[in-house]
């Protein structure tokens, strides 16, 4: 058949089969005695090597609202031969809970044929409590809210005599402690109730994790308990969680990426409770979700700034005690804010609070390689950020007429390698930022995608994308129509929920002339900081419009709690010492994170004020950090001499020379930029004899 697809070959088929590499590994080995593969139409179904593994299209919990563990167990659904309708004695193969449920109903029963007078939530028990585990290829266990207690295993369900269920819900045969956002320890108990259908027995009890996480603990109340004969008996079981213990990076154990884009994992900490000893297995899944919140608040939220076009300042956060480890913030150039509707969950969900915007253009050096990050706020929290349950949205507009030209969407790669955006069965957890031509609420022919939910990979940064309300998109300069010459751009936050829809005002946004960089000093190369060592931005006050008396930046606390994760930065141009006690705010807050330092002490007592320091633009918390004049020497070889000084990086020195010390002293140099450490100039010209040397920063 020729490849260049000329003249008619839809009559031509060309039989394909694919199979494991270990089946292709024993087939190899057979090729020696004349080995012969036949293909057989019928034959096809799921490799072997991959049964007992869930489905890619099968759904995970836990559920939406509630965080209850689900599913309750795994069957047999993919590739099932099962009876096509009007086909006499022929089959058809299909996959979907359509036919892993007949399985389940199938064992159940049997189970109700061999004990007549059990109850359906018996049952149901008896179905979870005897099933197997779901193992990767790897060997790992897969997560409970995965495959629930585990595969259908109805053999081992027919020999259950001892059942395990929740004792306040009968019904239920698995622990669902349900979501926790803390920032203290935190307990919960939960109790199980054994029911015996047999003589007396004495179990041990013991804990598997399946989804291990640090500062999380599920401790049984007695490590053997026994259940009398036709009895019962309850055993709590108490989950502890210290959120300073919780991890700071996070990556699902069955899955680090998908189709390269990174796998969001859920904040789960779920395994089995087993009683050994018994006549057959019995265990019990549990399930809690948790997200360590902090308490970062901005140190200083008001500041001067000088003069000059560009200014390099570090501003704060104050974090209170406790709280979970590493927590995140994000700055942007302020764009809009939106009144608090006071809505309740989960429409507060699309109740717009701020938006803002930041860009790297200046590192990336040209706009085909830069991003543009947008910064969104919601009122409440929402539980995932997959868009079958809301839009969280960035319109743009190039050319000022009002209407979206682009818009930057929520997503995930499963909709956005298909272009299907609003076609939640492709959805999956590796969440992605999408593009696409049009406004907020379209249907897309075609995705562009953008950078991973929150830019930062999970595997780097948790960055708590379930259970939040902050987001960060990240796209391509170019995927949103900016060129060389087209820089700027308006752009307004834009939601729509299930019950309600929310939009702020347009806001202009130039990437060639950014009032406010974050990104420079940001986490790779982004507008995040760990909120431990506050947040570094540059300041480009000659980028404002004329007339302007301020700058703002939008803090955006990612590890906060939901309504307490929006703040503001002002950057005042009227004066540089807004606190008036004769020191640049840009300085203190840089170095002691705070304003109202007094400009004669010396903390660090190497001789030099603050005052005199925040003029040298030293350290002055750092002895070693001092403008201080080393060594005048004559240089070896060649004329002149050589002035050495301790400076610090970018201030600007000029360098004085007299012929004594009654003498005026007359420049040699002036601008002379200096690094951090040690600096060095030489006098070319220096005449012969002694000279004095002097150095000012202007």
């Amino acid at each position: 058949i020729g490849m260049s697809g000329t003249g008619d070959t839809s009559d031509i088929t060309i039989p394909a089969i694919m199979i494991s590499q270990a089946d292709g590994e024993v087939l190899k080995g057979q090729l020696a005695a004349g080995l012969v593969v036949r293909l057989g139409g019928g034959q096809a179904g799921p490799p072997p090597d991959l049964a007992g593994q869930p489905d890619e299209s099968s759904s995970r919990g836990p559920t939406l609202y509630n965080s209850r563990l689900k599913p309750d167990m795994a069957a047999p659904g993919a590739g099932i031969l099962s009876v096509q309708v009007a086909a006499g004695t022929g089959g058809v193969r299909h996959s979907g809970t359509s036919m892993a449920t007949p399985h389940v109903a199938g064992a159940a029963a049997l189970l109700k044929q061999q004990h007549p007078g059990w109850t359906g939530s018996e049952i149901k028990s008896a179905l979870m409590n005897s099933s197997v585990p779901c193992v990767t290829l790897g060997g790992r266990r897969y997560p409970e809210t995965w495959t629930g207690a585990g595969r259908l295993d109805a053999l081992a369900a027919s020999r259950a005599t001892v059942l395990a269920r929740v004792a306040s819900l009968p019904a239920e045969a698995s622990l669902s402690y349900g979501s926790f956002e803390v920032s203290t320890a935190t307990t919960s108990s939960q109790t199980l109730q054994l029911v015996n259908k047999g003589p007396q027995l004495t179990l041990d009890v013991a804990v598997s994790n399946s989804v291990a996480q640090p500062g999380v603990t599920f401790t049984p109340a007695f490590p053997r308990i026994t259940v009398p004969a036709n009895g019962t008996t309850n055993l709590s079981i108490r989950l502890s969680i210290d959120p300073t213990q919780l991890r700071a990076r996070w990556e699902d154990p069955t899955a680090s990426s998908v189709g390269g884009v990174p796998f969001q994992p859920l904040g789960e900490a779920s395994g089995q409770i087993h009683f050994l000893g018994g006549p057959s297995a019995l265990h019990v899944p549990f399930l809690a979700v948790v997200r360590a919140l902090s308490s970062g608040k901005v140190g200083v939220p008001t500041l001067g700034i000088p003069a000059d076009g560009r200014t390099t300042v570090r501003v704060p956060v104050t974090l209170a005690a406790g709280g979970g480890p590493e927590p995140l913030v994000s700055v942007f150039e302020y764009g809009a804010s939106s009144p608090n509707q006071g809505l309740t969950f989960p429409n507060s969900a699309m109740d717009i609070l701020a938006v803002g915007a930041a860009n790297d253009l200046g590192s990336a050096g040209s706009v085909d390689a830069a991003r543009v990050f947008f910064g969104l706020a919601v009122a409440g929290k929402w539980i995932t950020p997959q868009r079958a349950f809301g839009n969280l949205d960035i319109e743009i507009d190039l050319n000022n007429d009002g209407i979206p030209d682009y818009t930057v969407a929520s997503s995930t790669q499963g909709n956005i390698s298909l272009d299907a955006l609003e076609y939640p069965p492709v959805a999956n957890d590796a969440f992605q930022t999408a593009v696409y031509v049009g406004k907020s609420g379209d249907s897309p022919a075609t995705l562009t995608p953008g950078e991973p939910w929150n830019v930062l990979p999970p595997s780097f940064r948790d960055t708590a994308p379930f259970h939040n309300s902050v987001v960060v998109h990240g796209v391509h300069a170019k995927d949103i129509g900016l060129t060389a010459t087209r820089t700027k751009f308006r752009y307004r936050g834009r939601t729509f929920g299930p019950a309600n829809n929310d939009q702020t005002a347009w806001v202009t946004y130039d990437i060639a002339r950014p009032q406010l960089d974050p990104t420079r000093r940001g986490l790779l190369g982004s507008p995040f900081f760990d909120s431990t060592n506050g947040m570094w931005m540059d300041v480009i006050r000659s980028n404002a419009p004329a007339g302007a008396t301020s700058i703002r930046a939008l803090v955006l606390h990612q590890h906060n709690k939901p309504g307490a994760q929006v703040e503001t930065v002002t950057f005042r141009f009227d004066t540089a010492d807004y606190d008036g006690n004769g020191l640049p705010d840009a300085w203190e807050s840089t170095y002691f994170g705070r304003l109202g330092n007094a400009p004669a002490d010396d903390p660090d007592h190497d001789g030099a004020t603050n005052a005199q320091e925040a003029v040298a633009g030293t350290n002055p918390l750092d002895a070693a950090s001092v403008f201080r004049l080393l060594s005048a020497a004559p240089a070896s070889p060649g004329p002149g001499n050589i002035i050495r000084w301790l400076g610090t990086a970018g201030v600007k020195y000029s360098v004085e020379r007299s012929a004594s010390l009654s003498a005026p002293f007359t420049p040699v140099a002036s601008g002379v930029v200096g690094v951090a450490g040690t600096n060095s100039f030489t006098d070319g010209s220096a005449p012969e004899g002694a000279v004095f040397y002097r150095l000012r920063i202007p």
